[in-house]
This record gives C-alpha cells, structure tokens and sequence, in this order.
C-alpha cells in the first residue's frame, strides 16, 4: 500500500516538471531590435580589432625577439675566439623558428609547446655564449642585444594573458550573438593560450 502511494507520489511529481518544462518551452524570447543590431554589430568589430590588435602586438615582440637574437649572433661570431659550429647551429636552428610557430586560427597546446621548446633550445646555449664571450668594455652592443632579447621574453606571459582576455570575450560574443550579427554569424571562435579552454 504504501509503495502504491509512493509511486504515485512519484508519478505526480514527475507529470507536474514535465508540464511545468513545457510551460517554459513556450515563453517567447525577446526579440533583438534593429537599434540592438547596430549596437552589437559595433560591439563585435571592437572586440575582434581588440583581439587581433593584442595577436599583433604578440607577433611583433616575438619577430623583434628573433631579429635581435640573430644580430646577436652575428656580434659573437665576429670574436676572434668564437664558437664557429655553435653559432652556426644556433644561427640555422632561430632563422627556422618563425616557420615553425603557432597560427592564431590552429594553435593547440602541442604547437605551442613545441615552439617555445625550440626557441629555449637557442636561446639557452645563447645566453652561455653571452657569459662567455661578455665584456662591458669591450662589446656594449652586444649587452644591449642582450637586454633586448630578455625583454621580449620576459613579455611573453603577459601578452599571451593578455590576447587570452581579449579571446575569452570575442568567443563569448561570437556563441551568444550568432543569431543577431551576420559577422559573428560566420566567424569562428579563437584557441587560447590557457590550458583551461575558451
């Protein structure tokens, strides 16, 4: 008797949801006017020009990184004393590194990864050829390269924190607003940088 009326307790429950489901199926959505349109068609474009001015800004330290790195090379390689098949090695190894980056559309963790492996592989034995051959008397535009190199890579965590922000808004805009902007309505959303996803 007692599991009859739990069930039929249960049953009621159950019917009640369900319609009260249906009831919500049925409330209608507002609708985007056409003033919003213009509004939210004017918010994408800021924040993709956001986005990919952040990219750029990324890019341009990274290219500044490797035009300094190879002059840095080149300032060694003039000492009497170099490490000639070091340098060259180093040399070869940073002018394929541009090739071998991450594209902003299909960059994944691995691409990424393997990137920075490959440049900490020059710029490691780099950095031993600087405390090596370094004399401020002698070579200041060689610390001045120097410098210039850990400048840009002490830029790197922040820049990519900061195209990540940029990343995580646009994605948002572009899953939320397909339906009310015909840019967003194609466009894709972007990777990031964090391992915690878009």
């Amino acid at each position: 008797m007692i599991r009859t009326s739990l069930r039929l307790l249960a049953l009621a429950v159950l019917l009640t949801a369900v319609g009260c489901s249906k009831t919500a199926d049925k409330t209608p959505t507002k609708e985007v006017t056409a003033t919003e349109k213009v509004a939210l068609a004017r918010q994408f474009t800021a924040l993709r020009d956001t986005l990919d001015g952040r990219w750029a800004q990324m890019m341009a330290s990274d290219d500044e990184k490797l035009f300094f790195t190879k002059r840095l090379l080149q300032e060694i390689s003039y000492l009497p004393t170099a490490d000639v098949a070091t340098i060259n090695k180093l040399q070869i190894a940073n002018e394929r590194l541009k090739a071998r980056r991450y594209a902003q559309l299909a960059m994944v963790s691995d691409s990424i990864d393997s990137y920075d492996s490959a440049q900490v592989a020059v710029l490691t034995p780099l950095r031993e050829l600087v405390g090596k051959y370094y004399d401020p008397a002698k070579y200041k535009v060689m610390g001045e390269l120097a410098t210039d190199i850990q400048r840009h890579d002490d830029l790197v965590v922040r820049y990519r924190g900061n195209y990540d922000q940029a990343a995580r808004a646009y994605n948002e805009f572009v899953r939320t607003h397909k339906a009310d902007v015909p840019a967003a309505a194609t466009a894709q959303t972007v990777p990031l940088f964090s391992l915690t996803g878009m």
